[in-house]
């Protein structure tokens, strides 16, 4: 095509990085870290949604939409701002509207791919236990093939109980899963309903943040000792007196590159 560096005419492969501005992206929405019912509360793997239109203004998408590159392939996608790196996604889908010049980007993220990891289980012989983050390990470096160091940096998040502030890991660590006169066979699985189950044990939530890190978190809607002590009261004539509320924002953005 002409209005484009003549390279692009002759790659065979979908390059490794576009970059797209504010000019090129008509709409752009991402639910991090969100669920289909906010309103209340869930227990489990939360990956990201959300979606970005992009106008193909020089016909360069197009050209690896009639390729059928945008359906071969999935892309990994970061959104910049200031030239700082605040969202990682995975493009799920992505048609390509020639009539609108438009590319329609599904956006997820890594924990959508738990859901292809099978977790082979285990069992706790009668007479034994295991702590419930013993079980979790076990379910990450299996499925994932990451060290336990990894595992830990996972579930360093310091949560509020009912006894102290603690991180996520010396939480699970408390809680004991005793085989008490018969095995105890937690069964064969997805990652993801596997991980479920120790997030409804710990009344937990797994995200990936904006700086692409899994992390456990409290799904409790408690503060710490430390958001208590350091709390912001609202004046009532600051506050509405009714409204409608979801457990986290939509996060949208302008002037942002897309990556």
């Amino acid at each position: 095509r002409p209005d484009y560096n003549m390279l692009f005419t002759h790659m065979e492969i979908f390059p490794n990085t576009m970059d797209f501005d504010n000019k090129h992206i008509k709409e752009f929405t991402s639910l991090s870290q969100s669920n289909s019912d906010p309103k209340n509360v869930f227990y489990g793997v939360l990956p990201n949604s959300g979606n970005i239109n992009i106008i193909d203004r020089d016909g360069e998408i197009r050209d690896y939409a009639v390729e059928g590159y945008l359906n071969k392939q999935t892309f990994s996608i970061v959104i910049s701002i200031n030239d700082k790196e605040i969202q990682h996604h995975i493009a799920s889908d992505s048609p390509y509207y020639d009539n609108s010049s438009t590319l329609e980007v599904e956006l997820t993220n890594s924990l959508t791919s738990w859901d292809n990891f099978k977790y082979d289980g285990l069992t706790i012989a009668t007479g034994h236990s295991m702590t419930a983050y013993e079980i979790l390990s076990d379910m990450l470096i299996s499925c994932l093939g990451v060290i336990q160091d990894d595992v830990d940096d996972m579930c360093d998040t310091i949560i509020n109980t009912v006894a102290a502030d603690m991180s996520v890991k010396d939480y699970l660590g408390k809680i004991s899963v005793d085989a008490v006169g018969a095995d105890i066979n937690i069964e064969e699985a997805s990652l993801r309903d596997s991980v479920n189950k120790i997030c409804l044990l710990g009344q937990l939530q797994v995200l990936e943040n904006d700086e692409g890190d899994i992390k456990f978190i409290n799904g409790r809607p408690k503060a710490t000792e430390s958001e208590m002590q350091n709390i912001k009261v609202i004046p009532l004539k600051m506050q509405k007196s009714s409204f409608e509320y979801e457990i986290l924002l939509t996060n949208a953005y302008t002037d942002v590159n897309f990556i």
